[in-house]
């Protein structure tokens, strides 16, 4: 701002000099509106900083993140890992186009920012217990399964398929060689258990990596077409959070609710988890 005032009176004093050696019009209409137009935009400039919503053209920013409890203060927003990050502007300040005065705004918003955790590829095949009751009223739209009462789909018959999956009072009507394809069971038992209350303070890595697989594995299951639960303790209530999942709409709308939670040392109440079986995921 400095180098902005010294360079304005520099132009000024030389505008001045040629108005005084020319007195011309020309040079006139210029000298005016170097003063002119820099102070009608220092007002607008300053009635600008008396708006709530204005947003300030120099500040800092305050950055929490929610889900790894780290801050961190800086120019612009930049988070390093996933979690609610809450900004708070510090010291907010409106200049004028020419950078040559500067208001400090009247109000410091406080904003909220979900930054959701990178998808990584994630193997596993879900262990069910022994007690997971194999037949389900709900049966899946988009995969076929083993449960021979229940019909996913009729297709006409390939090389390699089983000859007991022939249709054969179907492929006689039709004169065509059908296939029946059996469903796939949706049982909704699983549980993903996001340890957020730790025995020991964790660095914001290794939460992040956490966050990051917990919502690869939800993707996952859900790409499986297995709808499942996700759970959490909550760190400042010690209530234990249990959402069904079976979409990803409704993945990110609780993996949002998660993200909020601070993960660090917390008593561990017990948890009455039933007949789910758990995918415990942890630092």
């Amino acid at each position: 701002m400095v180098k902005n005032r010294i360079v304005y009176l520099i132009w000024l004093f030389a505008m001045g000099i040629l108005h005084f050696f020319g007195n011309q019009f020309g040079t006139r209409v210029i000298f005016v509106a170097s003063v002119v137009i820099p102070a009608v935009m220092i007002l607008v400039a300053w009635l600008n900083s008396r708006r709530a919503n204005v947003m300030p053209t120099q500040c800092q920013f305050l950055q929490e993140n929610l889900f790894t409890g780290e801050t961190a203060q800086k120019k612009e927003i930049a988070p390093e890992h996933c979690g609610a990050i809450r900004v708070t502007m510090l010291e907010p300040r409106i200049t004028d186009i020419f950078g040559l005065v500067s208001f400090k705004v009247s109000s410091a918003p406080v904003e909220t920012i979900l930054v959701m955790p990178k998808l990584i590829d994630v193997e596993f095949e879900p262990k069910i217990s022994p007690f997971t009751p194999m037949e389900s009223d709900e049966y899946s739209q988009s995969h076929p399964g083993h449960d021979p009462t229940e019909t996913f789909a009729i297709r006409e018959y390939a090389p390699g398929d089983p000859l007991k999956s022939i249709h054969w009072k179907l492929s006689n009507k039709t004169d065509t060689l059908l296939v029946r394809e059996l469903g796939l069971p949706v049982t909704q038992n699983i549980l993903v258990l996001v340890e957020t209350a730790l025995e020991k303070p964790s660095n914001p890595e290794l939460i992040n990596t956490m966050g990051r697989k917990a919502y690869a594995i939800c993707r996952s299951l859900l790409e499986k077409d297995t709808p499942h639960n996700i759970g959490w303790i909550d760190t400042e209530t010690l209530e234990f959070r249990n959402h069904a999942i079976s979409s990803i709409l409704e993945l990110d709308a609780r993996f949002g609710e998660l993200l909020a939670n601070t993960v660090k040392p917390a008593p561990q109440p017990a948890l009455d988890l039933g007949n789910f079986n758990l995918i415990k995921v942890g630092i």
